[in-house]
């Protein structure tokens, strides 16, 4: 059984979703074991103190709310963020990062890994409600200039997404890893991932309030110390990286082959089509097996779209996997309107043999006839 990954949003597939479904929680096993094993010799467990969090973050999100003043949203999110660190085995440590540019940089952490950038934490505050920007609109304030800093330095006033385009990761001694703590959401940013739009968001609101041993077990999966920073060794976020980018290409090489026998069933299955029913030459041109390929191609690929589509439409929110036409077939969500009459009739013009014959969602893929 997979980890339960809700709260966790996966954006841009930062990790294969296969693979965090599928072997993510296999990964994690001897981690865990580790957490459990210091529990019982009377250590506070990662996950027991992630969920210890609930109580003092609700009460802060609930100050937070409709809060017009920026600096107090920012400080009850400093708490929150404060009691988050620690129970991701971190403390924080707030001040200046100097810029290859000569700026600052608030940080509440910064973290060397063999005497180098490897970790910068920042922070923005609470939202003012659901409709603000998100985190990474958010613009370091000034209140978050530690004292100690030179008077005359200039702060950064881009948003933190522009300092993560343009600024950030082009230091010439740029972090691997970026954690921004934005009050109820945080994002862990992979500086070789960032610019694929790839990321891992967590909703604070969803996690916490759960109280579920294996959404907090993916959380501290992710995001402890032990896993971002070990003291020694590979980065168990490096492993899980392997892993994923294995996983996918065992997929793809998998779904290649997949592909090449559907184009032979298909491809067949027109030549038998053309040849039994329509009793014609199979082949009476000099361009049949190119059309075919590309014709055969075509439909595949419509296939795969559709597969993708219902596997995702939920999230992806592109059709309406809810709605009872489209859970009752293919027969009832056609019959509601001209434009889904004609793709059924193009459907029997182009599929008549009788693999593709049954009446099923897969009847929208078909646009032209196979050799007709």
């Amino acid at each position: 059984m997979s980890l339960d990954l809700r709260g966790i949003h996966n954006v841009g597939e930062f990790y294969s979703q296969h693979y965090l479904d599928a072997l993510f929680e296999t990964d994690l096993k001897e981690l865990v074991a580790r957490w459990n094993a210091a529990e019982k010799a009377g250590a506070k467990s990662p996950v027991k103190r992630l969920r210890g969090l609930a109580n003092g973050y609700f009460r802060a999100l609930a100050l937070a709310t409709g809060e017009r003043d920026p600096q107090q949203r920012l400080s009850l999110a400093r708490g929150v963020h404060n009691a988050l660190l620690e129970a991701l085995g971190f403390s924080a440590a707030r001040s200046c990062v100097g810029l290859d540019d000569g700026r600052l940089l608030p940080v509440v952490l910064a973290v060397d890994v063999q005497h180098k950038p490897h970790l910068w934490v920042l922070e923005a505050g609470f939202a003012l409600d659901e409709d603000s920007a998100g985190a990474l609109d958010e613009v370091p304030m000034p209140a978050q200039r530690a004292a100690d800093t030179a008077p005359d330095a200039a702060l950064v006033s881009e948003s933190y997404r522009e300092l993560l385009d343009s600024v950030i990761f082009r230091e010439e001694a740029a972090p691997r890893w970026v954690l921004l703590l934005a009050g109820a959401e945080l994002l862990l940013i992979d500086r070789n991932k960032w610019h694929q739009g790839k990321y891992l968001r967590f909703d604070l609101n969803a996690l916490l309030a759960l109280h579920e041993t294996a959404a907090l077990q993916a959380m501290a999966g992710l995001l402890h110390r032990d896993v971002l920073c070990p003291s020694s060794g590979t980065s168990l976020l490096d492993t899980i990286e392997e892993n994923s980018h294995k996983h996918a290409y065992a997929v793809s090489t998998d779904l290649k082959r997949g592909v090449q026998e559907a184009l032979e069933v298909l491809a067949n299955e027109a030549m038998h089509y053309r040849r039994s029913v329509h009793k014609q030459a199979v082949f009476s041109g000099d361009d049949v097996a190119e059309q075919l390929t590309r014709e055969c191609i075509v439909y595949l690929y419509r296939l795969l779209f559709l597969f993708y589509v219902e596997a995702r439409g939920k999230e992806l929110g592109v059709v309406p996997m809810g709605a009872d036409p489209f859970a009752a077939g293919a027969e009832t969500l056609f019959a509601g309107g001209p434009l889904a009459g004609i793709i059924v009739r193009q459907f029997a013009a182009a599929f008549p043999f009788e693999p593709l014959g049954a009446a099923t969602p897969l009847q929208i893929v078909s646009c032209a006839p196979l050799l007709a």
